[in-house]
């Protein structure tokens, strides 16, 4: 984790704008179908976080300093599957560019998602969401 302050406080805000904001329209996007509106709305709170993230990475090789910090790691780990929902980063090309330098890490391209394990991870959130969603509804039935 870097040092200062002002690096230290951006790497936590992209850990959380990640684990709070960009995950649930990834799962959405894999969960509901396409001409849903709930997936229209997915792309388009998606949308807004990229170009939130996007002016936050600015013109910086990483989120925080010149080096790679966790913000970037957890940030990547929800970026990674864009690809994967045809979901491309050309609209906000340094995201796009960082994205890429991050990929072409070792560590990325070992544990990069094969299409068999995509579809795999797929179907574990959709039956996650499924028992998640069963849940609240058994739950409020009995309040």
């Amino acid at each position: 984790l870097p040092t200062s302050p002002e690096a230290l406080a951006k790497v936590r805000m992209v850990q959380l704008l990640t684990a709070n904001e960009l995950f649930s329209p990834v799962i959405q996007l894999i969960c509901q179908k396409e001409d849903s509106p709930q997936f229209k709305l997915a792309k388009r709170k998606l949308d807004r976080v990229l170009k939130f993230l996007s002016d936050l990475l600015g013109n910086s090789p990483y989120f925080a300093s010149d080096q790679l910090t966790l913000g970037d790691i957890v940030a990547v780990a929800a970026i990674s599957l864009l690809p994967k929902l045809e979901i491309n980063l050309t609209d906000y090309p340094n995201m796009d560019q960082w994205f890429k330098r991050l990929m072409q890490r070792e560590p990325w391209q070992k544990t990069d998602m094969s299409a068999e394990d995509f579809e795999e991870f797929k179907r574990r959130i959709k039956v996650l969401v499924k028992l998640r969603a069963r849940e609240l509804i058994g739950g409020n039935k009995t309040k």
